[in-house]
């Protein structure tokens, strides 16, 4: 059965109940146009075939199909260029008037969240100069997903590292805000420090902090996350798609991206549906993409993290929610793997001081305790005259309780808190009764 206008239309009506002006763009394109579209399809992408064959239901397959798809899906999820950190309406593959008249209605939503995505590039790494992508999820912290910052990190003993690379050196990770087509400049930022990274059996998440001086540029503002997903809303995802020979159908590849990689991207689609801790989506995305932000072109806030798909079949993404819900926990220093800071191994330590004044006991159910990000904690209960030299200060790993002390332990436990923490620089205050974040 010969391909033409009637099976690009079939495929066309897939659209018509989520994205209805999509759909009509796509039938009137095709519409009239079969066959003179097909021929040329055929000619781009070296398909010979004409014959659609049939499964044992009856249902098409074979080259006829594969080509019906091709033409389809390359111009209902199309792929534009990012010039100058911002939008543009500039197609790698064919156009599409629906899509570019979406992204100048959105153009001020995205150029807002576009400079917080950046490529993940490495140094010392023996097998890759970039991973993936990253974005500012929060003032100074990169969120990105595991599989990307397992290939220059681990979980040590003393918690996240750099992984060695060549030469037995630690390897080094940036992000680089700019690296755009057709644009050699670039605007580059060190990581400070592995955060946390996520087991495999837990969301795709790794939070890395970005290393930044008074003497560099302000970092882009932290895209801000949703509060919720919904289904078929429209979506864009923002990343660095990189050449990927897994996917069987290179020409399909080529068509929609230009034979461009490796450079910042704008993806257009829809949500296709949402789970607690995971989302799929339809953009166009391909390996380099790992990482990417997923925003909604009506907020601009990121809907989900993406970390895998099937080309142009469903893509994967951790939703907002959940990357907020692992935010909160990194920044309190509460996941596994996230060692706390104890005296030992803070510069300039001193021994603790000891106080002047006897104290109570430890025998009580009473802590105050500083989260800075150390715990100091000391325990009051029923009052028993006890040796000034024996009185503890604890270094706990729990996690905080509410503080409530007596006043006189409260004094006495600042001013040893203060005299033993006074020469460790990124302290700069110790108060009683409260806990500090971000």
């Amino acid at each position: 059965m010969p391909l033409s206008g009637e099976h690009l239309e079939r495929a066309a009506a897939r659209y018509e109940r989520r994205d209805p002006r999509l759909h009509e763009e796509l039938r009137r394109k095709f519409s009239g146009a079969g066959a003179d579209l097909v021929e040329h399809a055929k000619r781009s992408m070296r398909i010979s075939e004409e014959v659609a064959l049939t499964t044992e239901r009856g249902e098409p397959t074979g080259p006829g199909v594969v080509l019906t798809e091709t033409i389809v899906k390359a111009n209902a999820r199309p792929v534009l260029v990012i010039r100058d950190n911002q939008a543009t309406t500039e197609f790698l593959g064919p156009d599409s008037q629906v899509w570019a008249q979406r992204i100048v209605d959105a153009q001020s939503i995205l150029d807002r969240v576009i400079p917080s995505v950046g490529r993940v590039e490495l140094k010392n790494n023996p097998d890759y100069q970039w991973v993936g992508t990253g974005w500012i999820v929060a003032p100074d912290i990169m969120v990105t997903n595991r599989h990307v910052a397992r290939e220059f990190a681990r979980l040590g003993p003393q918690g996240f590292a750099f992984r060695l690379g060549l030469n037995q050196a630690p390897q080094e990770a940036r992000i680089d805000f700019l690296e755009e087509f057709q644009r050699s400049a670039s605007l580059e930022y060190s990581m400070e420090s592995i955060l946390w990274i996520s087991d495999p059996n837990q969301a795709d998440v790794a939070f890395l902090r970005v290393k930044h001086s008074a003497t560099d540029r302000d970092l882009p503002a932290p895209i801000k996350l949703a509060d919720s997903v919904t289904p078929d809303d429209l979506v864009a995802a923002i990343g660095y798609p990189a050449r990927d020979p897994r996917v069987p159908d290179q020409e399909m590849v080529r068509r929609i991206f230009g034979d461009v990689y490796e450079k910042k991207r704008l993806a257009p689609g829809q949500i296709m549906e949402v789970k607690d801790d995971d989302l799929e989506h339809d953009c166009s995305t391909l390996g380099g993409n790992s990482g990417s932000a997923v925003v909604s072109l009506a907020t601009g806030e990121a809907v989900g993290l993406h970390y895998s798909g099937l080309f142009m079949e469903a893509n994967f993404a951790v939703p907002a929610p959940k990357v907020r819900e692992l935010l909160v926990k990194a920044q309190k220093g509460e996941l596994p793997g996230m060692a706390p800071i104890s005296i030992s191994t803070l510069p300039s330590a001193q021994s603790p001081a000891q106080p002047q004044t006897p104290v109570t006991s430890t025998s009580g159910t009473f802590s105050l305790q500083f989260n800075i990000p150390i715990e100091v904690t000391i325990k009051v209960g029923t009052p028993q005259p006890i040796n000034a030299a024996s009185t503890p200060i604890v270094v706990s790993s729990s996690v905080p309780a509410i503080p409530v002390a007596a006043s006189d332990a409260n004094e006495t436990v600042l001013a040893a808190a203060r005299q033993q923490l006074a020469n460790v620089p990124d302290i700069l205050d110790i108060r009683l009764g409260y806990r500090f974040k971000n």
